[in-house]
């Protein structure tokens, strides 16, 4: 990845638009740059760009967001960043920008915008705040932390993995190289073993639990199982016999019910046929009187249009006179409109000549105003120029004693300050020596500082090498004690657990509490079975009091079945009694033509008993049959009332059974429990001798569980004091060791304290000696341009008044230069302004002669037209004539119009009135036929006149409706007689089959007996099948759970060995493995760089401790030293070695060809330097471009290329430099 610019506006005190560009030629040949400027101007800020850029965030700032943004420059109301860079992929460009509200600096932080293009694509734009980030993290193959790890290194981040400890350089580490996946996979293993184990011994209890029968009890079971199966065959047969008797039975007193139900139905058609009598004798007169519909309808249609007819010929008879009149006034308006018209002709014709003149004297006028006007503009055109002209004089005039008067002044100034005129070309070579100087005061100010300080650290070393001395003295102390109470407290847990692990305590604890669990649920299943016998009790007490009460119900119906036939067979006889009476009354008609003697035309007697009107009334027996027929119902009713409660016991009696035989299986079941537990108990009494036994048990038990559980709580506290007393104990011989290093350390720090501090003092001497020098070399100089002393304070003064001497005098003499031009070309154009103010009053006088004239021939016209019309104009006076003469036209022809429709009309009412009277004519002779006609029929149909007949019509929805009804009652006595005779047939035949003599209650108990011997068989064969089911199933589930130990056994097996290799509850011992690995590469890349600053040191790493680091110095033999020990410089080349080694490894597999160092130099001497600044510069030969920033002068004299950070007033900087530019 390569930076190829940079963009920024409005960051922190670099306000303003600037542009970087890294690809500029100076970069390019010297591949190392310096970004200088003193503390807090600003140079960080130009790294901070690039962040912002790519990753929305910076080292410093973690967020910037609509929240916060402490980035932005003050008094500012927006802020941008934009970067281009390039990989294997293509080149891309990165913006990010915040504004606040309106764009100014007052208004509240907007959401901030991130964009991402790639620039063979301009098409394809990424935008969002994390999409962008994630983007350059795929084409570039680092997220910001490793980009700020390997291409770009913050201050501070030099030293941070050098000083760190070993977690904190795991940690460092871990987010470098992504290895804490080893750490999450080794308590994954130990997670993943742990559950394994689990279910393991979840398979192995649930092994223990499943209990399988015998193979000589499956046996006896599936005997007794083949031998219900032919006793229910037996069974059911029987119960198939008994069902078909006891249905045939059924069936006869069905079909008894329903004859009864067929002849309350013929009575209740009978009621209706009575009822719809009145209406049947409506429905014959409503057929008579349509036969004489399509007659009445004609007549009606006459008489209608005669009404018609009159009423028209009243209503024009009263238009008539009103049409009339109307005709006389529209032939008078007519006469008015043509007088009108002849008027208004002759007006028009008097007025033409006039209008012809007036016309013609126009044309003139106006052919005169053009010339007249175009004169008149010509001269005021005339009149500018000249004006213009004496203006553009008078200016130039004016330009031409400004630019003298200016350019003697700039030629006085020249003569006077001749000597600056060297300025030009001295300047440059001035500043250098105010530069050197001013660098040489600040070393002199900083080493003066640096003494004094050397000399203070000397002193605190001095006491910092007491103050170890005492700490070590203390710690020696207080870790002898703290030994001898960790000693006593594992003498008195020994005591406690009685030379027993703590574990097996546990464990004793843990089988108490299964032994008590097992006691509670035994005294469980006691308590059940007790509940159960007693619900046993209950549920027999309940099955005697319903096998009661269904016989007293099966003689309550039989009682009521018998009264049922009894009352049936009388309602019958009823019937046929009362149905006899009816046919002899309906045949009063025909009795009355009966003579004695001759024979009956329906059954041939000649004597005739009921002729003399001595016919039997069938009241009495009607009465008899409906006081039967209401017994018989409520006889009826009653049955159904026992049916309904023979269902129910019959539900309670089924719900009974179910109800005992699972109080049967739960008391089996429980029973079984307390028989396996007694087993496991071993227990040989009784079951009564054990549930008293129980309770006692249970209690001893508890007692004995709470005793160990005191001695493990007791146990576990000691433990946890000693595991704490030893972790303090280790705690302080770490700190003792560390008391040890520190006295070395501070011994060591003493004697380096001195050494520098006179090495400083050295150092100073010689500085002082170049600092009189350079100043005597640069008094010499400045002499010349008039300065007689000098002082460092004052330099940035005398920099800026002699380069401000220098323009001023660059600048009089271009001024001088430019104003002699400015004379020479305001001479020349005074000159030709004379001209032309000579020729432009000459064509001023012509023009005004011109329009003397023309002004005059108009007036003459305009006299005579005035004359002759006045104002008026002749077309609109046209116009006005023209348009009355259209307007009486108009009127003419409309009177014309309304006159000719006036006769239309009294012509078209004239001949209606005719043709009226001609259809009333021919209409009176059919009217008068049809009136006969028609009263000629009412008599014949039956009715007396028009209004008998009227009332005797129906409409035809109703007399259908009426018809429908008829024909309904006539369909349903059809289909009554014939079910009747159906039923009787049918009852016959079944009677004939005479299945049983039994009566019918002995039958349904019989059916009841079998049937519950039937259930309690099917129960019995349910319940061993079931059982044997049960029996299959559990062999499968058993052995199911057997293959599925063994394999859990295998598996856990498998994750076993894998935990003992890499897993831990901490995840440490295959992170650490990891991480041991990765250090140790990251060296090889770290120990490549250091080689090319110094042949003195190579990194290392303990063995006894695979993160802790240490140097190799080849200068003493090779000893391995630790990296507290070494000097700042030393300390310095390590950090940066391992920085560059970090970079290497942070950026995997995707090549750096930009680097940045925020600085960090500062502690390095002169050849130190030298060798980091040639380290990195080695770097620009593998295609790198490095970038650093610091405030160190040494620096900025050994590089070429540099960008300088300078800041202003106001807290405000700019910067210069290859490739910086500022747009507009």
């Amino acid at each position: 990845m390569k930076i190829l610019s940079v963009s920024f506006e409005n960051l922190n005190s670099l306000t303003g638009r600037w542009s970087i560009d890294f690809s500029h030629p100076s970069f390019v040949a010297d591949g190392i740059f310096a970004i200088t400027g003193p503390t807090g101007a600003g140079k960080s800020t130009i790294l901070d760009a690039i962040c912002l850029a790519l990753y929305g965030c910076t080292p410093r700032l973690e967020k910037v967001n609509k929240s916060t943004n402490e980035i932005m420059s003050r008094q500012t109301g927006t802020c941008s960043a934009e970067v281009r860079f390039e990989t294997g992929a293509g080149t891309f460009r990165c913006h990010w920008s915040q504004h606040r509200a309106r764009r100014k600096y007052e208004g509240a932080l907007q959401n901030a915008r991130h964009e991402f293009v790639n620039e063979n694509q301009p098409d394809s734009v990424i935008t969002g705040l994390s999409e962008v980030p994630l983007r350059v993290e795929e084409v570039s193959g680092m997220d910001f932390k490793r980009f700020t790890r390997s291409m770009m290194l913050a201050q501070g981040a030099f030293a941070a993995f050098l000083e760190a400890d070993s977690d904190d350089r795991s940690r460092i580490l871990e987010q470098i190289t992504g290895t804490g996946i080893y750490g999450e996979i080794s308590m994954r293993v130990h997670e993943r073993l742990s559950l394994e184990k689990k279910k393991l011994e979840e398979l192995s209890a649930g092994l223990k639990n499943l209990v399988l029968m015998s193979r000589e009890e499956e046996q006896e079971q599936e005997e007794k199982l083949k031998e219900n199966f032919l006793l229910e065959k037996d069974l059911k047969g029987a119960f198939r016999l008994k069902t078909e008797a006891f249905a045939w039975l059924k069936g006869l007193f069905d079909l008894e019910k329903e004859l009864i139900s067929i002849a309350k139905e013929k009575e209740a058609l009978e009621v209706r046929q009575q009822a719809f009598q009145p209406d049947a004798e409506k429905l014959k007169r409503a057929m008579l009187a349509l036969e004489l519909s399509g007659m009445y309808a004609a007549l009606t249609s006459l008489r209608k249009q005669e009404q018609r007819d009159v009423e028209s010929q009243a209503q024009w008879l009263k238009e008539l006179p009103l049409l009339e009149t109307s005709c006389q006034d529209a032939e008078k308006m007519l006469a008015e409109a043509e007088q009108a018209l002849v008027a208004i002709r002759a007006v028009f014709t008097e007025q033409q000549p006039v209008f012809r003149r007036v016309r013609e004297l126009d044309f003139r006028i106006e052919e005169k105003k053009v010339p007249f006007k175009t004169a008149l503009r010509a001269l005021e055109e005339l009149e500018k120029k000249i004006a213009g002209c004496r203006r553009e004089q008078e200016k130039d005039e004016k330009k031409r004693l400004k630019a003298a008067g200016l350019l003697d002044k700039a030629e006085t100034y020249l003569k006077l300050q001749a000597a600056d005129a060297s300025l030009i070309t001295d300047l440059t070579g001035i500043e250098a020596r105010m530069d050197a100087l001013q660098d040489i005061h600040g070393k002199s100010l900083y080493n003066l500082k640096a003494v004094d300080q050397a000399e203070k650290e000397a002193d605190l070393a001095e006491k910092n090498h007491v103050k170890k001395n005492k700490d070590l003295e203390k710690a020696e102390g207080k870790a002898l004690a703290l030994q001898a109470v960790l000693d006593e407290k594992q003498a008195g847990l020994e005591k406690l657990l009685q030379g027993k692990e703590l574990g097996e305590w546990r464990n004793q604890i843990w089988e108490l509490k299964e032994k008590q669990s097992f006691f509670d649920a035994l005294g469980q299943s006691f308590a059940e079975v007790a509940g159960l016998k007693k619900e046993s009790l209950n549920l027999n007490q309940q099955e005697e009091g319903l096998f009661k009460a269904e016989k007293e119900l099966v003689l309550s119906m039989e009682k009521a079945e018998a009264e049922k036939v009894v009352l049936e067979r009388e309602a019958g006889l009823l019937e046929t009694q009362v149905l006899l009476l009816r046919r002899i009354q309906d045949l009063e008609e025909a009795r009355t033509r009966l003579e004695d003697g001759k024979p009956c035309p329906l059954c041939g007697s000649v004597e005739h008993p009921y002729a003399k009107e001595n016919i039997p009334l069938p009241d009495a027996a009607e009465e008899e049959l409906k006081k039967l027929r209401k017994d018989l119902k409520a006889l009826e009713k009653n049955l159904m009332a026992l049916g309904v409660k023979e269902a129910e016991l019959r539900k309670d009696k089924e719900q009974l059974v179910l109800k005992k035989r699972k109080n049967l299986g739960d008391q089996e079941l429980t029973e079984q429990k307390i028989q396996r537990a007694m087993e496991d108990l071993a227990w040989k009494d009784s079951f009564e001798k054990l549930e008293n036994v129980l309770p006692f048990l249970g209690e001893e038990n508890r007692a004995l569980q709470q005793a160990v559980q005191e001695r493990v709580g007791a146990a576990e506290t000691l433990e946890k004091e000693i595991f704490k007393d030893k972790k303090d104990v280790e705690k302080f011989q770490k700190t003792l060791a560390d008391c040890r290093d520190n006295l070395r350390e501070a011994m060591y720090l003493k004697e380096v304290a001195l050494s520098e501090a006179k090495r400083l003092q050295a150092e100073l001497q010689e500085i002082k000696t170049r600092y009189s020098e350079n100043f005597d070399a640069l008094l010499k100089v400045v002499s010349v341009y008039g300065v007689s002393s000098l002082d460092v304070a004052s330099l940035e003064g005398l920099r800026q008044e002699l380069t401000f001497r220098k323009r001023e005098w660059m600048a009089q003499e271009k001024s001088r230069q430019t104003l002699m031009a400015e004379i020479q070309t305001l001479e020349v154009q005074l000159a030709h302004h004379v001209t032309e103010l000579g020729r432009l009053d000459g064509e001023k006088q012509e023009a005004s002669k011109n329009i003397a004239s023309l002004q005059k021939e108009m007036e003459t016209l305009s006299k005579s037209r005035s004359d002759l019309f006045g104002d008026r104009n002749p077309d609109l006076e046209e116009s006005l004539i023209l348009k009355n003469i259209d307007k009486a036209e108009k009127l003419k022809v409309e009177k014309d119009k309304a006159l000719q429709e006036a006769f239309q009309q009294l012509d078209r009412l004239r001949q209606r009135l005719l043709d009226l009277e001609e259809s009333r004519r021919l209409r009176a002779v059919p009217l008068a036929e049809a009136e006969e006609n028609f009263a000629a029929g009412l008599p014949d149909a039956g009715f007396q006149d028009e209004k008998d007949y009227q009332g005797a019509s129906l409409d035809e929805k109703e007399r259908k409706s009426l018809m429908q009804e008829l024909e309904k009652l006539k369909k349903e006595e059809t289909e009554l007689l014939l079910r009747r005779r159906e039923k009787t047939e049918l009852l016959e035949t079944e009677r004939k089959k005479a299945l049983t003599d039994t009566p019918a209650p002995e039958l349904q108990e019989a059916i009841a007996s079998m049937e519950e011997d039937l259930t309690r068989l099917q129960q019995e064969i349910g319940a061993i099948g079931q059982r044997l089911a049960d029996h299959a199933k559990q062999k499968e589930v058993f052995q199911r759970e057997k293959d599925a130990e063994e394999l859990q056994k295998k598996i856990c097996s498998r994750w076993s060995d894998l935990h003992l290799l890499i897993g831990s509850a901490d995840g440490k011992k295959f992170r650490n493995f990891a991480q041991g690995l990765t250090f140790e590469y990251m060296l090889g890349y770290a120990n490549r760089q250091l080689g090319k600053m110094t042949d003195r040191y190579l990194l290392t790493r303990k063995v006894e401790a695979p993160l802790e680091l240490c140097v190799v110095d080849s200068y003493q033999a090779g000893e391995i030293r630790s990296t507290k020990n070494l000097s700042g410089g030393e300390r310095f080349i390590v950090s940066l070695a391992l920085a560059l080694g970090l970079s290497g490894m942070s950026s995997r597999n995707m090549r750096v060809d930009s680097l940045f160092l925020d600085e960090g130099f500062g502690t390095l001497d002169e050849e130190a330097l030298d060798m980091a600044l040639e380290t990195l510069s080695s770097l620009h030969k593998e295609g790198r471009l490095i970038g650093i920033i610091s405030h160190v002068s040494s620096i900025r004299e050994r590089m070429a290329s540099r960008i300088q950070v300078i800041p202003g007033p106001g807290g405000r900087s700019r910067i210069q430099g290859p490739g910086c530019v500022q747009p507009e």
